[in-house]
């Protein structure tokens, strides 16, 4: 069985501008169930005639709905609520949630390379010590 995982990467920077907070989030799953989350995806997609994406910043900046280059254009409330609703009911299927968060206050010139991948990754695979 051959499990995969789809995630991302974003970080928040300490008042010296450096990466000091870096999260990963994503799901776990079997391939058959990647095809069926898929299809589940693609379908609150198309019924609510979104982009072949879907970009949380997007969806959530303020301007979205009064954009007329956004999906969201024209959207109110209500309907922007149940879309990402049927996104969540999406991931349902089959999807197991995986991610996590490393506050690094301990060393902080430890992931402080400019690329967020590399400085997560240095973050969490660096052993931090009790001062």
């Amino acid at each position: 069985m051959f499990l995969k995982v789809y995630g991302d990467e974003s970080y928040k920077t300490g008042s010296d501008k450096q990466p000091r907070i870096p999260v990963f989030a994503g799901f776990l799953a079997h391939g058959a169930y990647w095809e069926v989350f898929a299809s589940k995806w693609t379908s609150v997609l198309k019924q609510y005639e979104v982009g072949g994406v879907f970009h949380f910043a997007d969806y959530n900046s303020k301007h979205c709905s009064q954009d007329p280059e956004s999906d969201y254009f024209g959207w109110d409330d209500e309907k922007r609520t149940n879309y990402f609703y049927d996104l969540a009911l999406a991931t349902t299927y089959g999807l197991i949630p995986v991610g996590g968060a490393f506050y690094n206050f301990l060393q902080p010139s430890v992931g402080t390379s400019t690329d967020p991948v590399l400085a997560a990754a240095s973050l969490f695979s660096t052993t931090q010590e009790k001062h």
